[in-house]
């Protein structure tokens, strides 16, 4: 979802989120004060599992209470897809499904083809069969201001993967179409709802409401990086401009980000904070969290990018700097990382350059070097 000035609720699948974990709470109490016999019969694919019981596999996972299977990689989903979609099409394919589908308007179809056109430019390696269905089934719906606030709590448009579902706010021009179509466009990639039988599967990159926030930035990131567009006022900059550390500085890309889930996202973050920062995957995105919520309320607590800056400064400086850097060297690898996070306001970096500073010394330190930060 992206729109200007959002209101700090919940975005409507945190809604449909919590609302299957109160539901979880709700049948497994009906369990245990009633009990439940029976069975449902079903066998996932070379694996029968016991009735009322939620149990995680690699790769994916069956909630029986609420008739789910959350499938964590796109390798997982061969397993569940219908035979139609199975197979990774080509882009021609996926042109084919937008002239199909006689759910959008010429608009909307518009922008699907020229995402489309630049996806292939880009040339990524990554499932499509995601989009592929989400293109097939996706319908379009104007709503009014109103409207919208029932459904997202406000703003422009969202993409609602359970109902397969954009919705555009007719009323509300804060957020041009060049912006806000590409973010949505980009969440079909990997957001997925399917039946299976009698399940709902799902496809997402966050685990319930973990990893939201960070699903949203790297979205953002993606979007913009497609588009060549940058632009500042968007909610999740905070978290995009961290992401965008990340992937300069390690193996993670946005491949991973398309095929793979929060788990791996964080597992990137603790392998890389190991041995440096000591910050562990799940308080940094917590942090992220945290750090985004006050940029969209124009607020600063200090804390939180203190901690970031330690654990993402790592990161970024481990890996682009040696023993053998230059003086030189480090200056510029000190201002690229500046440069990266100077886009989170208008008015400049929310950075906190004494933590990056300091954090910079203890890796030349680290690695021998004899340069000293005093610029």
């Amino acid at each position: 979802m992206i729109c200007k000035n959002e209101p700090l609720t919940p975005s409507p699948r945190d809604h449909v989120k919590r609302g299957a974990i109160l539901t979880a709470l709700i049948m497994l109490s009906a369990l245990l004060l009633g009990g439940c016999g029976g069975s449902s019969g079903i066998k996932m694919p070379g694996n029968p599992f016991d009735p009322n019981e939620f149990i995680w596999e690699e790769g994916y996972s069956v909630d029986e209470a609420l008739k789910t299977i959350r499938i964590q990689d796109a390798e997982h989903l061969t397993y569940f897809l219908p035979d139609k979609y199975r197979e990774n099409p080509s882009y021609d394919q996926l042109r084919e499904a937008i002239r199909q589908n006689e759910n959008l308007d010429d608009t909307v179809r518009g922008y699907l083809e020229s995402y489309v056109d630049r996806l292939e430019t880009a040339g990524y390696n990554i499932d499509l069969r995601p989009f592929y269905m989400n293109l097939s089934t996706v319908k379009v719906a104007y709503v009014s201001n109103a409207e919208m606030v029932a459904i997202a709590g406000g703003g422009k448009g969202v993409f609602m993967p359970d109902q397969h579902m954009i919705y555009l706010n007719e009323e509300d021009n804060s957020v041009p179409l060049d912006f806000l179509l590409p973010h949505e466009i980009s969440h079909m990639l990997s957001n997925l709802y399917f039946d299976y039988k009698g399940y709902t599967a799902i496809r997402d990159f966050c685990v319930e409401t973990y990893g939201f926030t960070v699903e949203e930035g790297l979205d953002s990131l993606f979007a913009d990086t497609l588009i060549g567009e940058d632009p500042i006022e968007l909610p999740y900059r905070v978290c995009n401009n961290y992401c965008r550390v990340l992937m300069e500085a390690t193996d993670y890309s946005f491949e991973t980000y398309i095929n793979k889930c929060i788990y791996d996202y964080r597992e990137v973050l603790n392998q890389e904070n190991a041995n440096g920062s000591g910050v562990d995957g799940d308080t940094i995105i917590h942090l992220l969290e945290g750090a985004t919520r006050d940029y969209r309320l124009n607020e600063y607590a200090a804390e939180n990018y203190e901690e970031l800056d330690r654990a993402f400064s790592w990161i970024y400086f481990e890996h682009t700097l040696s023993s053998t850097s230059s003086k030189d060297e480090v200056k510029a690898s000190y201002d690229r990382y500046r440069e990266i996070l100077d886009t989170q306001t208008a008015n400049g970096s929310f950075m906190n350059a004494d933590i990056v500073k300091s954090t910079l010394q203890e890796v030349l330190t680290q690695k021998g070097s004899q340069v000293v930060v005093d610029f």
